[in-house]
């Protein structure tokens, strides 16, 4: 039996994404096989925890905490002086997010004083390259001991954050551990950073560090994971001196244990019996994922008497970032009361039963080619079509055309209109979403990755 080491932030009770990810790989890694230990953070640094999350009885959990100099410097502020909303992470991030909306809104004479700004300089060193820089030396210290003591074979680590890559590139330095590293999302280039990588001096100098950062990772590891191929292409094309089969893909998964028992309360599209079709789209709304052209696609469509009120019913359920804080008004603005509902978040299993009593559900993925949101496995459990909102020949693109529903290009609102009339008039095929979904059912799936675990080990 082999040890494997998962160096994570992504653990219950955070409920991230992330998380996800890392609970069905260990659930459905062989136990014969495997003896799998997982180092994380101490469960008061995480948030996003609505709702309980169980992990494996058989995983061995190693919490530590982090050396978080923000965290110090605000709470002596706090004693000195007291403590205000900007104090605190949530209120910068408040802060940060309102700046952005400004600035996308055209406002150029946003102010910031030089003590705030000299503040939130300092915050930005001290999380560098992300908030989670912070774990690395009590983390390291531990996970040295760890891969000592229980002599681990693999250390697996997935980003974001990327910084926990660090530490376990670290860790394999110490150690001689076989080290595979899981990119969910890219690093130094990743197309969201566009807008800001070239923006001043300041932000060109940091993103050369992270391609240092990612450049060592990438070297150092022995096996990189990718979620898509189109990820997985652009490091190949990005690092031809490395071998091509250094860089492989392993999908993101769906558990097929999470779904008995939610039967669909609502009929299905399409069938004439009359009630509204509902479009569900779960998760955080944030920068550029942004749902302004559908609404204005469903706003087109009842203005030229193209749809009924009643016949159509569009709910996001999630966080909406404060700088997309906008588009709840435009619900109002656009006269979509009644057509169109915004919900706060919820626990991951309610979302579940939302997924289960929709008809149609939304992906939304603008900027990026590289990237599938991981809703996208749990949607398709529930058989139900996806409308793809995204940008036109890139991985949700490529991976929903016609084997999970309809996808469309973000950025044309003409075609959102003729894609949500597509998906009210002409029902998908939920056997054609049978008949592709094995690939990414984990319990299945899984044989591959233990073959990049393991190398001398192949699939079945």
């Amino acid at each position: 039996m082999k040890h494997l080491l998962i160096v994570t932030t992504n653990f219950p009770p955070a409920s991230s994404i992330g998380t996800q990810r890392i609970l069905r790989i260990s659930k459905y890694l062989s136990e014969e096989r495997w003896k799998v230990s997982v180092l994380t953070l101490n469960e008061r640094y995480s948030s996003g925890g609505r709702g309980r999350l169980d992990y494996p009885d058989r995983l061995a959990v190693h919490r530590t905490g982090k050396l978080d100099p923000v965290e110090v410097l605000l709470r002596l502020r706090g004693r000195l002086f007291g403590s205000g909303e900007r104090d605190s992470e949530a209120g910068r991030m408040q802060a940060t997010d309102k700046l952005m909306a400004a600035k996308r809104e055209g406002k150029t004479e946003v102010r910031i004083s030089r003590w705030q700004q000299f503040k939130d300089l300092v915050t930005d060193l001290l999380q560098f390259p992300d908030k989670q820089v912070s774990w690395i030396p009590p983390a390291l210290l531990y996970g040295w001991r760890l891969v000592r003591r229980d002599k681990v074979d693999v250390i697996f680590s997935s980003a974001p954050p990327h910084s926990i890559l660090l530490l376990a590139t670290l860790l394999k330095r110490v150690s001689g551990a076989r080290l595979v590293i899981d990119f969910r999302d890219p690093w130094a280039r990743s197309p969201w950073l566009t807008e800001v990588r070239n923006s001043s001096g300041y932000e060109r100098f940091k993103t050369r560090l992270l391609e240092r950062f990612e450049h060592w990772v990438v070297n150092t590891a022995d096996s990189i994971v990718f979620v898509t191929p189109e990820m997985r292409d652009d490091f190949v094309r990005h690092y031809p001196e490395l071998p091509a089969d250094k860089f492989q893909v392993f999908f993101n998964g769906f558990d097929p244990d999470n779904v008995p028992g939610l039967a669909p309360r609502q009929a299905a599209a399409g069938d004439g019996t009359g009630g509204p079709v509902t479009f569900v789209h779960t998760g955080t709304l944030y920068r550029r994922r942004d749902p302004t052209p559908m609404l204005r696609a469903v706003h087109n469509l009842l203005r030229r008497g193209e749809i009924d009120r009643g016949e159509l019913f569009m709910h996001f359920v999630g966080t909406v970032t404060p700088e997309l804080a906008a588009v709840k008004d435009l619900v109002a603005t656009l006269d979509l009361e009644g057509v169109v509902r915004f919900t706060p978040s919820v626990p991951y299993a309610e979302s579940l039963e939302l997924m289960a009593d929709s008809d149609v559900l939304i992906l939304l993925q603008p900027v990026t080619h590289l990237q599938i949101p991981a809703k996208f496995y749990d949607y398709i459990c529930f058989e139900k079509p996806i409308l793809a909102v995204c940008e036109p020949n890139g991985a949700v693109d490529n991976l929903v055309r016609g084997d999970f529903g309809v996808s469309v290009d973000y950025n044309s609102v003409t075609a959102q209109e003729a894609a949500i009339l597509t998906m009210l008039r002409h029902p998908f095929d939920p056997a054609i979403i049978r008949a592709n979904r094995p690939r990414f059912d984990m319990s299945r799936a899984i044989a591959e990755f233990e073959s990049v675990l393991d190398p001398t080990h192949p699939p079945a």
